[in-house]
């Protein structure tokens, strides 16, 4: 049995070195922009932080949200009440 690789972006160790030096790079961009914007390091290092850590959780929990989004298909009674879900391999009855 022949295993394919997944060569969609982001599942490669390459893809990984390069999402993570492009956060690394941005965040030494943004730093030194605000600095040169006329902040202070300390509160150029706290704006940077904060978007930072803001833009990694919320861009995992979006993934996380558009990956189950496009697995799962539910029929709704009402806006309180689900019938059932239904995944691509197989069918959960909640």
């Amino acid at each position: 049995m022949l295993l394919q690789k997944n060569t969609e972006f982001g599942y490669s160790r390459k893809d990984v070195i390069i999402i993570g030096v492009s956060i690394f790079g941005g965040g030494f961009a943004m730093y030194y922009g605000l600095q040169a914007g006329g902040l202070s390091a300390g509160i150029a290092g706290n704006f940077v932080q904060l978007f930072v850590v803001l833009g990694l959780c919320i861009g995992w929990i979006g993934s996380y949200i558009f990956r189950v989004a496009n697995k799962v298909s539910c029929i709704v009674l009402t806006p309180m009440t689900v019938l059932c879900c239904v995944t691509w391999h197989d069918q959960l009855t909640l």
